[in-house]
Formats: C-alpha cells, sequence, structure tokens
C-alpha cells in the first residue's frame, strides 16, 4: 500500500516530485485511489485530515502489503496538477475512490457505506467495500 500526504510545504520531496507520484498512480488501470482532498483553513478540513491519517495504523499487514492500494491526501490547489483527475471536487473536504485509470470515480458522500459520519471506521468500510479486500481493520483480528 502506498501512503501520500501532499501539502505546500512538502509536494516537492527531494528530486521524487509527490504530485507527479500520485499522478501516475492514478493513471494505471488497476490501482485503487482512496484521495482526500482538502483546503487549508477549512473546519470540515480540519476535522476529516486526522481521521483519514489514522488509516495507516489501523489497517492489516495483509492489507498494508497490497500494492494496487493508494491511500493519499492533497491539498486542492496541488490537485490541478493532476491530470488523471477527471473532476474538480465541488467542496472540501472530498473522498474520492478513483481506478481505471482515473475512468472510474466515486465520492464517499455518494457510496453504500452505512454511516457517512467521515471516521477512520466509516474510511476503512469504504476502502473495504471497493477493494473487495476482507481483514483490512487490525481490530477485527
Amino acid at each position: 500500500m502506498v501512503f501520500l500526504y501532499i501539502n505546500q510545504k512538502n509536494f516537492k520531496k527531494g528530486k521524487e516530485n509527490l504530485v507527479e507520484k500520485l499522478d501516475d498512480l492514478m493513471g494505471k488501470k488497476d490501482a485503487k485511489i482512496f484521495l482526500l482532498i482538502f483546503m487549508e483553513g477549512c473546519g470540515p478540513c480540519a476535522a476529516t485530515r486526522p481521521e483519514w491519517a489514522k488509516l495507516k495504523n489501523v489497517l492489516s499487514n495483509d492489507f498494508l502489503n497490497r500494492d494496487d492500494i493508494v491511500v493519499a491526501s492533497i491539498d486542492h490547489e496541488l490537485c490541478e496538477q493532476l491530470k488523471n483527475l477527471k473532476s474538480k471536487p465541488p467542496s472540501f473536504p472530498t473522498m474520492r475512490f478513483i481506478t481505471g485509470g482515473g475512468e472510474e470515480v466515486e465520492n464517499y458522500e455518494d457510496s453504500k457505506v452505512e454511516n457517512k459520519d467521515r471516521s477512520v471506521d466509516s474510511f476503512v468500510d469504504w476502502i473495504k467495500m471497493k477493494s473487495g479486500e476482507n481483514n483490512i481493520s487490525k481490530e477485527e483480528q
């Protein structure tokens, strides 16, 4: 699993451009991208980002070893550089599942997740649904 956090301060990390890396991953047909698009200074974004960040700590090792899953967050100003992002976010925060090289997109708010309270548990449910993984939460083991 690939975790990317891209904000204005770190979007270029040494020689590697993290925005380009995310865009390349988004362009892969078999990649499953879970993307949080946030805006600095946005209250709902500030409440959502810590829950999104918890994903790295609650996913099981079996799930973490999958190389087709990407969990990323990106500042909205930088997402304009993403060529494989087909539409701009309507509001902030926006959480999207992107696959098929950017051709298939589902917004978290439109998903079949029963409780869309933007908690880490609801994000785990969403990832579990979209990835087909059965044992992804360390707490479930």
